[in-house]
């Protein structure tokens, strides 16, 4: 089976080669990865954050497809902001799989941090009224940089409220790390990354956060292409179909935090990973000038965040 993500140019279909996947071969590609890197680093097994979300979701079926059931263990990192819905898929996709997990709760560390003081969200108001704060504020703070925030994020903010906002959802992201290395420590694991290369080319992750791990099997596919293992997998139809997010702001998702849908950006990125320039990704997607050089810029603007050794499927 090959997939072939199709771009239209001038009313033709033009092909993007780097999006064409051969499932069996990536799937057979990645598990032999997987199970080679833990033969190298002498574990027992590996240890990945479950967030019911699809990339973390693909990460667990095939490690359970390289090492069996017994050899991985899910770590389920919820917190006060996160959606209630995250946990009932994580936890699916762990008794789906049969894996060992656990679910630790890491409200009173970020407490005692400070975090909630900095982003008044509210401890005892339902989820829904969250998600609806969240939106607003998001649009109040994109008014208040005139730009898309994901795109000025990258080069820092001077607004106090800004950097708050920053503050709030990395150290969050960072702790997670925390939690997965004590248990991959404890219990003699590799700790998988699930990032994907979309996600890495434009720099959505957070340094020494998501993206730090022992190995990234993900880093070679564009989001569109997680989403096709997904399918093929036969991970949970509702996991698949629901909008990625990162879990840390209640009421926002990736699509909208980065300013482009995935669709469009992986069509961009393949233009990128084949060294077309801005014009020649322009007239190959159909998509517009300004879509395009906003999505460059983003990786131009993300290079210190790679500026660090990854272990990646190669």
């Amino acid at each position: 089976m090959t997939v072939t993500v199709t771009a239209v140019a001038n009313g033709q279909n033009s092909k993007l080669s780097k999006l064409s996947l051969d499932i069996p071969k990536t799937i057979e590609d990645l598990t032999q990865f997987i199970r080679t890197k833990v033969d190298n680093f002498h574990r027992d097994g590996v240890v990945i954050g479950i967030s019911g979300g699809i990339d973390s979701a693909v990460c667990a079926y095939l490690s359970v497809g390289a090492l069996g059931k017994e050899k991985v263990f899910g770590l389920i990192l919820p917190e006060r902001d996160t959606d209630p819905k995250s946990v009932k898929d994580a936890v699916l996709i762990c008794k789906e799989l049969g894996i060992e997990h656990k679910k630790m709760n890491m409200t009173g560390v970020l407490a005692e941090i400070g975090i909630y003081r900095l982003v008044p969200f509210g401890w005892l108001i339902p989820y829904r009224f969250k998600e609806k704060y969240g939106r607003g504020r998001f649009r109040k703070l994109q008014d208040l940089v005139k730009d898309k925030i994901y795109g000025q994020n990258l080069l820092g903010f001077r607004e106090n409220e800004m950097r708050k906002a920053t503050v709030y959802y990395r150290t969050k992201n960072r702790l997670r790390l925390l939690y997965l290395y004590y248990y991959a420590e404890l219990k003699n694991l590799l700790v998988v990354g699930t990032a994907n290369r979309t996600e890495y080319l434009i720099g959505f992750f957070v340094k020494y956060g998501d993206g730090a791990a022992d190995i990234m099997p993900l880093l070679n596919l564009y989001k569109t292409q997680v989403w096709e293992l997904a399918k093929f997998l036969g991970i949970p139809k509702r996991i698949i179909d629901k909008p990625p997010t990162p879990d840390l702001i209640p009421g926002l998702n990736d699509e909208e935090i980065i300013g482009l849908k995935y669709t469009e950006l992986d069509l961009i990125l393949s233009g990128y990973d084949s060294c077309l320039s801005a014009e020649g990704i322009t007239k190959t997607t159909g998509l517009s000038f300004e879509k395009v050089k906003y999505a460059l810029e983003l990786i131009k603007n993300s290079e210190s965040l790679r500026e660090h050794n990854l272990c990646i499927n190669q």
